[in-house]
């Protein structure tokens, strides 16, 4: 054989070779797309069935046709409810209290003329859950400095939350915002 006739046949075999590597390329590429395509529609389609499942949890009712515009009626009807994205809460972090029965002469809260709407809160035992005391509405600018609990403690010292609850004017519930403090009762 000649020197011209191996180079060729090599050739061909390299050629060969590129045309099978090239075609492995080709066939994982496309089972890659196959595979994004696949799992974006089941995202996708998993996406739209939890808006759907939540919507039913939520409006515990099925729009028909029939009901459609009374529905879209009573939407525009319902007051636009405004919820303040800032408070500034205004107390000390730590109350003490004489007794589990007396009032504090330490703590202070304050609604901040700042702020956009009365307030109240409420003091919970934070390993317990249990809420203490309630606090009367305080207006813009209020201040609170001497209270009792609404429920006794023993003598100790306990985490507690003070959970703000920022109300409209008919004394609903806007939304809440937690703060930590430490309550001491001496005896």
């Amino acid at each position: 054989m000649s020197s011209e006739n191996i180079k060729t046949e090599s050739m061909e075999k390299g050629d060969g070779r590129k045309k099978l590597l090239v075609a492995a390329v080709v066939i994982v590429l496309v089972a890659l797309i196959c595979a994004v395509s696949v799992l974006a529609y089941m995202v996708l389609r998993g996406t739209k069935q939890a808006e759907v499942a939540a919507d039913k949890v939520q409006n515990k009712a099925v729009v028909s046709a029939e009901d459609a515009e009374e529905v879209m009626e009573n939407m525009l009807k319902a007051p636009d409810t405004y919820i303040p994205q800032t408070f500034t809460a205004t107390q000390n972090a730590v109350w003490t209290f004489p007794s589990g029965s007396d009032a504090t002469n330490d703590a202070y809260v304050a609604n901040d003329s700042t702020n956009e709407t009365a307030i109240y809160f409420d003091l919970i035992v934070d390993e317990t859950g249990e809420v203490i005391y309630s606090s009367p509405i305080l207006e813009l600018g209020a201040e609170l400095d001497t209270f009792k609990l609404d429920k006794p403690l023993d003598a100790g010292t306990y985490d507690c939350t003070v959970e703000y609850h920022l109300v409209d004017d008919e004394r609903n519930t806007l939304t809440t915002s937690d703060f930590g403090v430490t309550v001491k009762v001496l005896e």
